[in-house]
């Protein structure tokens, strides 16, 4: 398991299962805050767990003083272009009350720097058009934006 503890009892880590009610909660402010996706909880629960049981994916969570106060998402896929593993990061969170210190770069470092022991290639993400603090924040962090469309079909 990769950690790394940096300043003021911060700690970035892998999520383990007993995180997991928090890892709801937080994942319930980002779809309220979106509003793309209809809230099921037991939906929500049991990704969260297929997340944590697959060996190519990950849920990383930001811990200050005991309490877990940002996650996110991640799921390493085969990409032809790079010829090897990407990782598509989904479920960004860092809880509002913690919001504009620095942890979220901090954060999307720790992310660089665990994908990079895991030998990915490529990171990548989505966001919404109207969401622009999520899009100066990543572009600030050195990631850049394609002109694509994303499609989904329910199934």
């Amino acid at each position: 398991m990769y950690k790394e503890k940096i300043q003021n009892n911060t700690l970035f880590r892998e999520a383990r299962i007993e995180d997991l009610d928090i890892l709801v909660s937080l994942h319930t402010k980002l779809l309220m805050m979106e509003g793309d996706f209809i809230y099921d909880k037991v939906a929500i629960n049991n990704g969260m767990k297929m997340l944590l049981a697959n060996v190519n994916s990950f849920i990383l969570v930001l811990e200050t003083k005991g309490e877990i106060i940002g996650m996110c998402t991640l799921q390493f896929v085969v990409s032809t272009v790079e010829g090897g593993m990407v990782a598509v990061v989904e479920d960004v969170i860092i809880d509002e009350k913690y919001r504009r210190r620095g942890l979220g770069k901090k954060f999307f470092r720790y992310i660089e720097d665990f994908c990079k022991l895991k030998n990915i290639r490529r990171i990548q993400l989505l966001t919404q058009y109207e969401n622009k603090n999520s899009i100066m924040f990543y572009k600030s962090l050195g990631l850049n934006a394609l002109e694509r469309i994303f499609f989904f079909k329910k199934l």
